[in-house]
């Protein structure tokens, strides 16, 4: 089983909110400045159950991170996960820009790919025309991924990755 899993950055959850601001031109939450921005936690949550599915049913796992240069940080927290459990290509060969999904770099091809909070950009969804199974979550019905998706949930990803992993850790246990 081939499983690709989208991690997002975010602002460090840690941080206190007076040390962070809102750009409304940008509209951007700015972080305080040499603070670099952190996996998303339900992200790293779902790479974990990613892991131990192929664990179980072999295969492989694929992180994949959109956005600016700050999400190269995010990208390489995910990967040194996958190595640490035996499942990424060295670093400097999975951050090449052949190893982005879409029209600007690769096609993907996975047996079940999980896009969590993704819109849907045309760029994107040419990446992942070879996916056997795509699961998209999204709190927009709106939002393009679902004309791909094979299943799809229309509501807040941390409450459906909240209720996916509680659910597969009663499957394991």
């Amino acid at each position: 089983m081939n499983i690709v899993v989208t991690v997002k950055h975010v602002v460090d959850p840690n941080l206190p909110p007076s040390h962070i601001s809102l750009d409304a031109a940008a509209r951007k939450i700015v972080s305080p400045f040499g603070v670099q921005p952190v996996m998303n936690g339900y992200d790293a949550n779902a790479l974990e159950a990613a892991l131990k599915l192929r664990e179980t049913h072999g295969g492989r796992v694929t992180a994949i991170c959109l956005g600016d240069d700050a999400s190269r940080g995010t990208l390489k927290h995910a990967l040194a996960t996958l190595q640490v459990a035996g499942a990424a290509a060295p670093l400097a060969e999975a951050l090449a820009s052949s190893h982005q999904v879409g029209l600007s770099g690769t096609s993907v091809a996975p047996d079940l790919y999980i896009a969590v909070g993704i819109s849907g950009a045309a760029q994107h969804l040419a990446g992942i025309t070879a996916a056997k199974t795509v699961v998209a979550i999204n709190n927009s019905a709106d939002a393009e991924i679902f004309e791909r998706a094979d299943f799809g949930v229309v509501d807040d990803y941390r409450e459906v990755l909240r209720g996916f992993l509680e659910r597969v850790k009663q499957l394991r246990s």
